[in-house]
């Protein structure tokens, strides 16, 4: 892999963050005058930018952690076929690594969830 493909493959990993944090702002900031401009129709129904901004930044964050993780699956499993093909013992330590970059998909998801259960 060139360092170009590796940069390009960073900043499209990071873009899904970088354009959340932003959304979750405009949907603050939306939610605060919808509260502040008619305080008993705020409580009666939230508005459905905020709802649709929410599970715009839930879905960027999660489309974050599957991608960090299959990009580090990816690395870490040609580095572990490698070592595999030189000395087959490092089996069992070697798929430790590749379930721990698996987790980080699985926390990502769950944190998905999490928000998206959340009032």
């Amino acid at each position: 892999m060139t360092r170009k493909f590796g940069r390009y493959l960073l900043f499209f990993m990071l873009l899904p963050t970088i354009l959340g944090v932003p959304v979750l702002v405009m949907a603050a900031q939306e939610n605060a005058s919808t509260q502040a401009a008619a305080p008993e129709a705020a409580k009666a129904a939230p508005a459905a930018d905020s709802t649709s901004a929410r599970f715009i930044a839930i879905a960027l964050m999660v489309t974050g952690a599957v991608l960090g993780a299959s990009y580090a699956v990816g690395r870490i499993g040609a580095a572990v076929i490698g070592a595999l093909s030189e000395k087959p013992e490092l089996f069992g330590r070697s798929i430790i690594f590749i379930g721990l970059a698996e987790g980080l998909a699985i926390y990502g998801l769950l944190m998905g969830l999490l928000l998206l259960l959340m009032k």
